[in-house]
């Protein structure tokens, strides 16, 4: 295990996407004697041998990795790097450094379901994302925003939704991590009847529905808030509904991303 035996290949080599860092898993002969670091070398990884294989780990905005839009999807990149150890004073072999990309899409559906009683509800949050390893791989996770009610304008102190006609509504999407560098913005927001499937926005396009007096915050790191008169479905045909949004997530690294594109209202 000298680590010339093997290349950091994807038979020898796998890479775990996830909300809370990147994980590399790699046979023990890819490393070998070889010093391996992430870009930036002064970050302290964690790096695990057990025998067979070694687990080197990240999180999603530490040790040099950054953020870019990639069509639809956030695209997080870093590399390892493999440092051949010195032999009486000199190397003989090349440093290599092998490229790790993790995809996930930028949009994601949070959605806040609740059954109406009397004039109350209970709060249930169901959130997924998507994220990808490459183009081929795709597997779920859980996306790092949840939604929040809140008794009043101030966005101080969480209650249950009460749906009473005339009454402003107060909530927000907020982020359960927030990793360095990426952001947020809502796109859309409505309310959803789940027997009939009705459905009426008070935020498209990222513009609040003036039906509603909906009030939309700018885009944030930490949390996106929102606002909107309660109201009923003419014909109401059960009292499962649910509160869904359209997030769009953002890296600052790039000026060009949706988030600081103006909507047009």
């Amino acid at each position: 295990m000298n680590g010339k035996d093997c290349s950091p290949s994807p038979q020898e080599t796998e890479v775990v996407c996830a909300a809370d860092g990147i994980t590399i898993k790699m046979s023990d002969c890819v490393i070998g004697d070889n010093e391996v670091q992430l870009i930036d070398g002064n970050c302290e990884t964690t790096l695990n041998a057990n025998g067979t294989e070694s687990i080197l780990a990240t999180k999603l905005n530490e040790c040099g990795t950054t953020a870019f839009h990639k069509g639809d999807c956030i695209m997080f990149s870093n590399q390892v790097i493999f440092t051949p150890p010195p032999l009486n004073g000199i190397r003989l072999d090349k440093r290599i450094a092998a490229q790790v990309d993790c995809f996930f899409n930028a949009t994601a559906q949070a959605t806040n379901y609740f059954t109406a009683v009397n004039g109350s509800t209970p709060q249930g949050i169901q959130l997924k994302s998507v994220f990808s390893l490459g183009e081929d791989q795709i597997s779920p996770n859980k996306f790092l925003t949840e939604v929040k009610i809140f008794e009043d304008d101030r966005y101080a102190e969480e209650t249950e939704l009460r749906m009473n006609m005339g009454e402003m509504i107060y909530g927000s999407v907020r982020a359960a991590h927030p990793i360095d560098g990426i952001y947020f913005t809502i796109q859309s927001c409505a309310v959803v009847e789940t027997e009939s499937g009705q459905e009426y926005f008070f935020i498209e396009n990222q513009c609040p529905n003036e039906e509603v007096n909906a009030q939309l915050a700018i885009p944030d790191v930490e949390e996106v808030r929102f606002a909107f008169k309660a109201f009923s479905f003419t014909k109401s045909y059960g009292k499962n509904i649910s509160v869904s949004c359209q997030i769009m997530e953002c890296s600052a690294e790039d000026p060009t991303n949706p988030c600081e594109v103006s909507p047009k209202c």
